[in-house]
């Protein structure tokens, strides 16, 4: 717990640092009869297509945060994958980005493709129909503007089956569908560099920046709530280990896991999630040593055991 708290107090004082996307060399290959590729991580989503027996995704460029889905690139889109039916060939899922369409601009929160930018560039074109700017390049992201017929957008960066286009329209940078646009000034959609450029700061509100250092003070509040009960539980055990007589009686209280919201989590996975984990971890300790403790004293017949033998193999058998 004490770890934790330094963690937290690390991260109210430096914000994180930006990074690129990451090249990831991971294959998979399907080994059940068929596997669908949906439009977000998530079993029920839409379904983009299907795809049988040994077919082999090549591109495999994210995965999401629960470690179960992998982003892939398909007929010139991005698309979701289960891990279940598929074995993988080459590389390491764990080592790809987190992402998520539903919560994650492309690139992530380090180093976001889609946000507000100051870039310009001359080479630009022409939108031939009403257009949405999404967060990324699939239409499982959020929009973050409109644009009418006849404007004009400066473009940035595409995807590397060229079906999608970074551009800046009004200041926010965004993705929109390539079919959609009239290249102008000769320009070729792949003398666009991949991935694009990084926006200089992520389509958020003031609010939840302050959300972020709001939940880190909120976990070291919740921290010094649990130290009594800590304290006391640890003096219980000490003292039933030292006369082999348990004092059941004033149990403290057992303290609660905390869950971050999805969008902050989602935000800031890489420095918030270890800091879930570990808080959660910690309290789920906390629990434990108070429920074993009551679990042990509430045995009929055996005059409060802890520190017998019979009362040890209860705990063993719990741990």
């Amino acid at each position: 717990m004490r770890r934790t708290a330094l963690l937290i107090v690390a991260l109210l004082i430096m914000l994180p640092a930006a990074l690129t996307l990451a090249q990831s060399g991971v294959r998979a290959v399907v080994v059940n009869e068929a596997v669908n590729i949906r439009t977000v991580p998530a079993i029920g989503a839409d379904v983009i297509a299907s795809v049988p027996a040994g077919y082999v995704f090549e591109r495999i460029n994210a995965r999401s945060a629960d470690g179960e889905w992998i982003r892939v690139d398909f007929n010139g889109g991005e698309g979701w994958v289960n891990l279940t039916p598929l074995t993988v060939l080459q590389g390491d899922v764990a080592a790809l980005p987190v992402a998520d369409p539903r919560t994650i601009p492309y690139g992530g929160f380090e180093a976001p493709r889609s946000g507000q930018t100051t870039a310009v560039t001359d080479k630009i074109a022409r939108v031939t129909n009403g257009l949405r700017v999404r967060a990324g390049p699939s239409q499982a992201y959020p929009t973050l503007a409109n644009i009418f017929a006849n404007e004009l957008v400066m473009l940035f960066g595409r995807t590397e089956s060229n079906g999608w286009v970074q551009v800046s329209y009004e200041g926010t940078l965004g993705w929109v569908a390539a079919p959609f646009l009239e290249m102008q000034n000769n320009v070729v959609i792949t003398d666009l560099p991949i991935d694009g450029i990084v926006a200089e700061s992520p389509p958020l509100d003031d609010r939840t920046s302050n959300d972020y250092f709001d939940t880190l003070r909120l976990l070291l509040a919740r921290i010094d709530l649990a130290q009594p009960s800590l304290d006391n539980i640890r003096g219980k055990w000490t003292d039933a280990a030292i006369t082999k007589r348990a004092v059941c009686r004033d149990y403290p209280p057992r303290p609660s896991d905390y869950n971050i919201p999805v969008p902050l989590l989602a935000q800031f996975f890489n420095q918030l999630d270890p800091l879930q984990r570990d808080f959660n971890d910690a309290m789920a300790n906390l629990r434990l040593a108070i429920d074993l403790f009551i679990e042990v004293c509430n045995q009929p017949g055996l005059g409060n055991p802890v520190g017998d033998e019979i009362g040890r193999a209860s705990c063993r058998e719990r741990v």
